[in-house]
């Protein structure tokens, strides 16, 4: 086997990123550095959690599937999301987003999303 058939088997039993994308990745949302969460884990499942800047509500949080092809994150979001709790409202299921995908590029520490046309940087 050469070298190049090597590393895709490699990068196949680690998701197809050679386990970078894996784990938990923050980027900025009300002035906090890690404000915004997106957790990849080990298994597939995710989710990505905002939070209220107006601290009216508590985050709003999306579970989905994920699976990673070279450079690109497919995401398959739950049917029923968590339910988001807000002062003087009753709780709210908020509708599922569509399914999506993006590519990025990780090197351990950052990862770079590009998501149409948009592109940003997470922290680990």
């Amino acid at each position: 086997m050469d070298d190049f058939e090597k590393l895709s088997e490699k990068l196949g039993e680690n998701g197809g990123d050679g386990g970078c994308f894996s784990g938990s990745w923050y980027s900025d949302a009300c002035g906090d550095p890690r404000g915004v969460i997106w957790n990849f884990n080990a298994d597939g499942t995710g989710s990505s959690s905002n939070p209220d800047c107006n601290g009216i509500c508590g985050p709003l949080i999306f579970t989905f599937t994920y699976n990673v092809s070279g450079s690109t994150c497919y995401l398959d979001f739950d049917a029923q999301q968590p339910v988001v709790y807000c002062t003087g409202y009753d709780p709210l299921a908020p509708n599922s987003p569509p399914n999506s995908s993006f590519t990025f590029e990780c090197d351990g520490s950052s990862l770079t999303v590009n998501y149409n046309g948009d592109s940003w940087t997470m922290i680990r």
